[in-house]
């Protein structure tokens, strides 16, 4: 949360600099936030660990539409869509679970 918070601070900061040509939240002279402003932050990392990224979705339901798939009386259409459920399910997976190269890009 802290990293969020930071970044939304330093364009509020921004914000008002480009309007009256002053950084109210950064000391003086520096890329330092302010002693209070720092301690929050500081605070809020301790506090709130970094987010665990987790499926959307479970395992359980793509395998279930793909069993509604298999079954003997499926139609044709309910065969294809347990196929791409089963399909996308496992794409979204290998994407969610590769790390990403670019920074926030996932």
């Amino acid at each position: 949360m802290a990293g969020t918070q930071e970044e939304a601070l330093s364009a509020v900061n921004t914000t008002i600099a480009l309007d009256i040509n002053e950084q109210p939240f950064k000391v003086q002279g520096s890329k330092d936030f302010l002693p209070l402003i720092s301690q929050t932050l500081a605070g809020w990392a301790r506090e709130d660990p970094p987010t665990e990224k987790k499926m959307p979705v479970e395992a359980d339901i793509p395998e279930f539409l793909a069993e509604l798939g298999l079954e003997k009386e499926a139609t044709e259409l309910t065969k294809a869509v347990g196929d791409l459920s089963l399909m996308a399910f496992f794409f979204y997976y290998v994407w969610a679970s590769t790390p990403s190269k670019v920074e926030g890009t996932r």
